[in-house]
């Protein structure tokens, strides 16, 4: 009987080829969660954008039709005086006409506020019957009034005709509370992602052709 060193067709797989092997899967097994955890990542990267978009053209979307749709309707401000729009930087005031949906619609008293929220600032709508004209009640962010929450900034702005009667320039601040501006512009910084296109709206009772 001849005592040696078996060849290949006698024994199994040499240790540096088992070890060449265990390398090579380890290298397969790395690259391919690697793929994996990029595609999830891109998937989850796409639905938030997805996500985002669609909150965004829902909110904007509210946003137009309720403010085309404020009428010059008189109300009464927190001091008493009778006005027809009250326009600050984070707060709007107005009488306007709303759809009927779920409930009646009709023209209502209404509050366009920036207010805290969950994740940074929400942009909350109050909308109450014309014999609430208490202007100075803010609005309280729910699931009926919330337009959009988990943002980092909303500011509101007007143009109209002055009393001088030139177009202004963009304002924080609509300062003749008798008479509607004619240009309302809302901009909006999310908490992540692109700031949204400016949501500008032409109140067409008053006549302005152009921004």
């Amino acid at each position: 009987m001849t005592m040696g060193v078996p060849d290949r067709a006698q024994g199994g797989f040499t240790l540096l080829e088992l070890l060449l092997a265990t390398v090579l899967l380890a290298l397969a097994i790395t690259v391919t969660g690697a793929a994996l955890r990029g595609f999830w990542m891109g998937r989850e990267r796409s639905d938030r954008q997805i996500r985002q978009a669609e909150t965004r053209d829902a909110a904007s979307n509210a946003l137009r039709e309720r403010l085309s749709a404020i009428t010059p309707t008189p109300f009464l401000a927190g001091d008493g005086s009778e006005v027809l729009f009250i326009g600050t930087a984070n707060k709007m005031a107005f009488v306007g006409n709303v759809r009927a949906y779920i409930g009646a619609g009709g023209t209502f008293r209404q509050t366009l506020q920036v207010v805290p929220g969950r994740d940074g600032v929400a942009i909350c709508l109050r909308a109450g019957a014309l014999r609430d004209r208490n202007e100075t009640r803010d609005c309280e962010p729910d699931a009926q009034t919330t337009v959009a929450d988990g943002l980092k900034q909303v500011r509101f702005r007007y143009r109209g005709h002055g009393a001088d009667g030139k177009m202004t320039d963009w304002n924080p601040r609509w300062a003749l509370t008798g008479v509607l501006p004619e240009w309302i512009e809302v901009s909006v910084t999310p908490a992540s992602g692109p700031d949204w296109p400016p949501i500008r709206v032409h109140l067409p009772l008053t006549g302005s052709d152009g921004p």
